[in-house]
């Protein structure tokens, strides 16, 4: 059995990096096609294998034509640079030239004219324009890779056998002589010839596509297998299904040393057995590190899971988890890996409080205003002088002394634990500012609402089927895309960012220019140095106070008072005003246990390139980043996919009636009599056999009209739908204001008018 897998799998990686040859061969020959969707076709396959994109450069108002005629005024070739020689005479109709995405701007003068324009405007009075500040404000790398198609009209009635420039003479007089005497007798063979870019053209910018994209497939992965079994002494054998690729475990042990993130996610399937996901917040998005299926949520079962990740990864021992409230996952964490701390989700913490204030039985859905206040004061305690008297505030209030119930629940369920919510005691050593696990939610419902559409009474090994081959691919393409994008290889950097900045992941590098750009009201007066990296910058709000900075040391993090920072753990205004105006401390000079976090940087396996390999021309060359491939342990056989159940009849009509368009366009070139007839008896048996699947009654056709509604039904009034409030399922301070604000309706009848600004006296 094991033996039958493992040739399963080979063959099917096999035919995988048959697939990615073809891909290739593509690119490096000579291509024909008989139709313009063909060629599109072939096109659209080599951007996705090499994550390129091609942009119409010109083209000529015929190309693409069908319907057009030999003319004698045109001149006939027997070889063009595009089209090799064959024996056949053409004429060339017309030309398509593509270029990369990123190739030279062509449309300079006007960004130019554009931006003096805008300047202009802007010294004008009463002028507010919005103007945004871009981090990457052009994409052109002056890249010279360029695809010529070229259309041409073949005559292989006036083939020679002998290459020679007399023939070719004679050849060409003759057909120039029967198209001007009748062009509709000349046979017309109309094809599309190009040669693909090969990957080596592209210059100044990465091609990952084929390193990276496909690698998913024919690297080896970690499976951990056990089904469901009755033994013979009665009892079941619990299922574990465990998952993870060679890129999962990369990405596990880059960014997952520090959070790691663990939620479960129900009716994926026909069974109801949950699915957890084990995540990661990588430098530009969440990523899936791993995947595992158990027969029920139990703190034993969770834990094998755990196992057998631990197993998979002996060096990872990261620092923190994050979960919902869930006790069966924090007790099998806890267990698992006793060095790490585990954290409660701010959002499922309040939505949790919110849903049990409202409920009525509990009593206080009348004075959930004064209760929830109160609790969110204690998760924001950023002391533990703050915790202890807000703590105080809420024990002496009048909900607290009234309700019996409130006392037992935070008391017994939520107090208990305030080490895993409340922000001063988890923020001691955190690193990273990860507060809730949403992330890892999005991706649940990107996988039900996207993926699992149609597959929602699947079984089990069809919905694995998807995350396998579907979910998790898309996933870590969009990682290398984003990795990509946000380099200085893919775009290039707008000159007034600071060199620290680039090659930086975007959220980071657009939050530190916001904080540049507010630090620019400090003056150099405003900034005390204090020695040994610690600084006093006075607060902008409070002008008699003063926020401490501390740049850090090798094991101690960096920090500022000012809750900018306890946010968001990147340089708040108070960083940017000592790297303005003490020039000596800036970037280099945090603690490098912070400064060489993963976050902060781009992901070099992603652009096979480190940023120190490019040269002042721009011009960079590409180094190649393998992985070693793992052993299987087991693998489970999956079934093909069913296919969906969605309609698809309009699409098939357009699909016949487009075929049947160009059929009708083709017959008019047709020059061979007995052809026609035998194409004519054709068409006369497919028009029979159309007829008998069409809808009729005995021998008369009847025509397809769509449903509707009953007569009865059609007439009854219109009930009018209220416009859902975009903030009826959110919880929080901000939600609740906007429920009581938005769109609001104010009866201005009472209000006196003041006097009319616009009269002129």
């Amino acid at each position: 059995m094991r033996r039958q897998l493992l040739l399963r799998s080979r063959a099917s990686n096999r035919q995988v990096c048959q697939g990615c040859q073809r891909a290739t061969n593509r690119m490096l020959s000579h291509q024909i096609f008989q139709t313009l969707k063909d060629f599109e076709e072939a096109l659209a396959d080599v951007e996705e294998t090499t994550i390129t994109k091609y942009i119409v450069y010109k083209k000529e108002q015929v190309f693409g034509e069908n319907n057009v005629q030999p003319s004698p005024g045109k001149k006939i070739y027997w070889q063009l640079k595009c089209v090799p020689y064959d024996g056949v005479p053409f004429q060339l109709v017309g030309t398509k030239i593509y270029g990369c995405h990123q190739g030279k701007d062509r449309c300079t003068r006007q960004k130019e004219k554009y931006h003096a324009q805008k300047e202009k405007q802007a010294l004008e009075d009463h002028v507010f324009n919005a103007r945004r500040h871009l981090v990457q404000n052009t994409k052109k790398m002056d890249c010279p890779a360029q695809i010529t198609v070229s259309q041409v009209m073949k005559f292989p009635g006036f083939k020679i056998a002998e290459n020679s420039k007399a023939k070719r003479r004679e050849l060409s007089a003759a057909l120039k002589a029967v198209v001007a005497a009748d062009p509709s007798t000349v046979e017309v063979v109309m094809e599309y010839h190009t040669c693909f870019t090969p990957e080596s053209d592209h210059q100044n910018h990465p091609t990952v596509g084929e390193l990276l994209t496909p690698r998913w497939l024919v690297d080896d992965c970690k499976i951990k297998y056990r089904p469901s079994q009755l033994q013979e002494d009665g009892t079941v054998t619990k299922l574990l299904f465990c998952y993870q690729t060679a890129w999962q475990r990369r990405l596990l042990h880059l960014y997952g040393q520090q959070m790691c993130l663990l939620d479960a996610t129900y009716r994926t399937c026909r069974y109801s057995v949950p699915l957890f996901f084990l995540c990661v917040r990588t430098n530009v998005c969440y990523a899936v590190v791993g995947l595992f299926v158990t027969q029920s949520e139990t703190t034993a079962d969770v834990k094998e899971a755990l196992q057998v990740f631990k197993e998979w990864n002996p060096d990872w021992s990261p620092s923190h988890f994050m979960v919902d409230f869930s006790e069966v996952e924090i007790g099998a964490l806890e267990e698992e890996f006793q060095g790490s701390k585990v954290l409660l989700c701010d959002f499922h913490r309040e939505k949790a409080w919110v849903e049990w204030c409202r409920k009525k039985d509990h009593g206080v859905s009348h004075a959930q205003d004064s209760l929830l206040p109160l609790l969110r004061s204690i998760a924001a305690a950023s002391t533990p002088e703050e915790f202890s008297t807000r703590l105080c505030n809420l024990q002496e209030a009048k909900v607290w002394k009234d309700n019996e119930k409130v006392r037992a629940w935070f008391s017994n369920k939520w107090l208990p634990e305030a080490k895993r919510w409340v922000h001063v005691f988890r923020d001691e050593d955190l690193k990273v500012a990860i507060y809730t696990n949403n992330g890892v939610e999005r991706q649940n419902e990107t996988l039900k609402h996207s993926h699992l559409e149609g597959y929602k009474n699947c079984s089990l090994s069809e919905m694995l089927t998807v995350l396998v081959t579907d979910f998790l691919p898309r996933t870590y393409r969009k990682y290398i895309e984003l990795n990509v994008k946000y380099s200085s290889f893919y775009r290039r950097y707008n000159e007034t960012m600071p060199k620290f900045l680039k090659d930086r992941p975007r959220s980071v590098a657009d939050h530190v220019m916001s904080r540049l750009t507010e630090a620019q009201f400090y003056e150099a007066n405003d900034v005390v140095a204090k020695g040994n990296g610690m600084f006093h910058v006075k607060s902008q709000s409070h002008p008699c106070t003063q926020h401490h900075i501390n740049f850090g040391e090798s094991i101690i993090m960096p920090s500022c008072t000012c809750k900018d920072w306890a946010k968001h753990k990147l340089p708040c205004k108070h960083f940017c005003a000592v790297f303005n105006h003490v020039h000596e401390w800036g970037w280099e000079k945090l603690a490098s246990n912070y400064r060489d976090n993963p976050l902060f940087s781009l992901d070099n396996a992603c652009l096979g390139q480190t940023s120190c390999e490019r040269d002042d021309s721009g011009r960079s060359d590409i180094t190649d980043h393998t992985y070693t491939p793992v052993s299987v342990e087991m693998q489970s056989p999956c079934n093909a996919l069913p296919e969906r159940k969605r309609p698809r009849k309009v699409k098939q009509r357009r699909e016949c009636a487009s075929l049947l368009r160009e059929i009708t366009d083709l017959t008019y070139h047709l020059q061979d009599e007995d052809y026609l007839k035998t194409l004519t008896d054709q068409m006369t048996e497919i028009l029979e056999d159309v007829k008998l699947h069409t809808p009729h009654d005995q021998s008369l056709p009847l025509t397809f009209t769509p449903k509707k509604r009953k007569k009865e039904m059609a007439n009854l009034p219109v009930k009018t739908v209220p416009q859902k409030h975009p903030f009826t399922k959110r919880v929080g301070c901000f939600a609740e204001a906007m429920r009581l604000n938005f769109r609001v309706s104010m009866n201005v009848e009472g209000v006196e008018k003041g006097p009319d600004v616009s009269t002129k006296k």
